[in-house]
């Protein structure tokens, strides 16, 4: 990766406790010294650095463009996933940091970040981003302001639909993408069997981890449940959504998903999907890069349909259930040096190229204008537009 420098720290973040260095790559132009450039630090997860870099689908290193656009030095700080909800208690209450950037989970975000972070309305006054607000959703916007000032901006939104290998379909018997939750049962029955080299096939792997409640928040609205409401009122005991817990158990008991499927999270079920051992999984509409690798089990065999909703729901405008999409923000923390080039980073994310490279590396998009456009060359996108 040129002209970057990738660290990993766990949960420790690097300036509060000492850094843990796991990995090192630093390359700089010709001339150029690491003196000679502003460093750029960003905590995040891996898959956001992969989106970023585009290394698992050998796609576009956005990181190297952006160092060559603004003659700086980009420093990719690694935290897991989970962790990162606790980097930034951390880092977001010192005065001073050497990192600049952190990314965010929606699910995860509070008042308290108002604390961590600096508010983006200055900086937008001074340097606007091109359609915003109009052309991201409100509901995104809404979610990231606090007392009237948005923290941090959306770049990463990950809607699942049903992913589906179609070989194994026609192998099995089975006609298409199921449309009811009932015809999805009858499917992953059809399509849960033993190969003759006695390798087992499943016909569904949802993601089960304790992090993972949003397969469960899908498959509770393919009944019209909810887990929490729109007011923040809790539904999971609601009667949709007790459907849709028996639905699970039933498919647990009879074997038609994973023993292990509790420990399962996203990138198990991929592989999981990748390898042909699971025949149906919800994930991200983005994912067909993934998929059609070339090299997995599943390469030219791998659809994508939408999730199926109870019959009596359907309408004539509407035959499938609605989906949810995660949102992955990017913050600038209080403590940064260098606010200006944070910001700089922040608004080149959301420039439509830019956009479209992180499509192409598999990131899932958040402004409607992009998932237009993308959708002019690729169902996928409608669907996850829909």
């Amino acid at each position: 990766m040129a002209n970057s420098r990738l660290r990993y720290f766990g949960s420790r973040p690097l300036t509060a406790i000492g850094t843990i260095a796991a990995l090192a790559i630093t390359s700089l132009g010709a001339g150029a010294t690491a003196q000679d450039k502003p460093t750029l630090t960003i905590v995040g997860a891996e898959h956001l650095h992969n989106n970023l870099t585009g290394k698992v689908v050998n796609g576009v290193n956005l990181l190297t463009k952006f160092e060559e656009e603004f003659g700086a030095q980009v420093k990719f700080v690694l935290s897991p996933a989970p962790e990162l909800r606790d980097v930034v208690n951390r880092l977001g209450t010192l005065p001073q940091t050497e990192e600049d950037l952190i990314y965010t989970l929606d699910m995860e975000q509070n008042e308290r970040y108002a604390s961590f972070l600096s508010p983006l309305d200055d900086f937008m006054a001074e340097k606007p981003i091109a359609g915003f607000p109009e052309a991201w959703p409100s509901g995104f916007i809404e979610a990231n302001t606090i007392n009237d000032k948005l923290y941090v901006f959306p770049v990463r939104c990950g809607t699942f639909g049903l992913w589906f290998n179609k070989e194994i379909m026609a192998e099995r018997g089975v006609s298409g993408a199921p449309t009811t939750p009932e015809e999805l049962l009858e499917a992953a029955r059809k399509m849960t069997f033993t190969r003759d080299n006695g390798q087992k096939v499943y016909g569904f792997a949802p993601r089960g981890t304790k992090y993972d409640t949003d397969n469960f928040a899908i498959i509770a609205r393919m009944f019209g449940g909810e887990l929490i409401g729109p007011d923040l009122s809790i539904q999971v005991n609601s009667a949709e959504t007790v459907k849709a817990i028996k639905f699970l158990q039933s498919m647990y008991q009879e074997g038609l998903i994973p023993p292990n499927w509790p420990s399962m999270d996203g990138n198990a079920v991929d592989q999981f999907f990748k390898d042909g051992l699971a025949a149906m999984i919800p994930a991200g509409t983005g994912y067909r890069p993934r998929y059609s690798d070339g090299k997995s089990a599943v390469s030219g065999k791998a659809e994508l349909g939408y999730l199926p909703l109870v019959a009596e729901l359907q309408t004539a405008d509407r035959t499938f259930s609605d989906s949810i999409t995660f949102v992955w923000n990017i913050g600038i923390l209080q403590g940064s040096t260098d606010k200006e080039l944070a910001y700089d980073f922040v608004r080149y994310l959301a420039r439509p190229d830019v956009q479209l490279d992180m499509a192409t590396n598999e990131n899932g998009v958040c402004s409607f204008t992009t998932l237009e456009e993308l959708g002019k060359s690729n169902a996928d996108w409608n669907t996850a537009s829909a």
